[in-house]
């Protein structure tokens, strides 16, 4: 091989290695910004009610009343939209959005329902009217008025039109959990 073309190759592969190792240099340190980044950010979930009607906002700790009425009826649908299969079910998925303090309370309401409808044989279905914030509570209150139906098999046997207060809780982490749920008229 000719002295000149081995020098020549040699300085070509020298650049490309150059080229590489700065390529390379760049996409480190790009890599390193990008991890300290991703541990310096804080995570912002937002619990969505899975059937939204009308607009919501979420700004920190506060909620819109679109938001508090939409996780209410959702709350009402899962606790009072039963039949004796799936209260266990939809109880459980309930109890995941309660605060720690009211899980036992919750969960007993919810297997007393349990053997209510395993001994009657039926099946609930909660119609909502209003959902309302109540004027004289605090902002995570709210009030909804439904049209309890009660049926055996596809007949309906008794229906009642009862108000509920449900009261929340934001956490530290924006997430709204469910402190208590009152019967105020029946």
């Amino acid at each position: 091989m000719d002295p000149k073309t081995g020098r020549y190759i040699l300085s070509s592969l020298q650049t490309q290695r150059n080229i590489g190792l700065s390529i390379s240099g760049v996409m480190i340190l790009t890599n390193l910004i990008l991890v300290i980044v991703l541990f310096q950010k804080e995570d912002h979930i937002i619990l969505v009610p899975p059937q939204i009607s009308q607009p919501i906002d979420i700004q920190g700790n506060r909620v819109s009343v679109g938001y508090l009425e939409e996780w209410t009826l959702f709350l009402a649908h899962l606790l009072w939209d039963v039949t004796e299969s799936s209260v266990i079910t939809q109880g459980q998925t309930l109890l995941r959005l309660v605060e720690p303090g009211a899980y036992g309370a919750i969960k007993e309401r919810i297997l007393q329902e349990h053997k209510r409808l395993q001994n009657d044989h039926v099946s609930i279905r909660f119609s909502p009217v209003e959902c309302k914030i109540p004027e004289d509570q605090p902002s995570l209150t709210m009030d909804v008025v439904g049209d309890f139906s009660i049926y055996v098999g596809s007949s309906l046997v008794s229906t009642k039109r009862e108000t509920h207060r449900f009261r929340y809780r934001m956490d530290q982490k924006g997430h709204l959990k469910l402190l208590t749920i009152e019967v105020l008229s029946s």
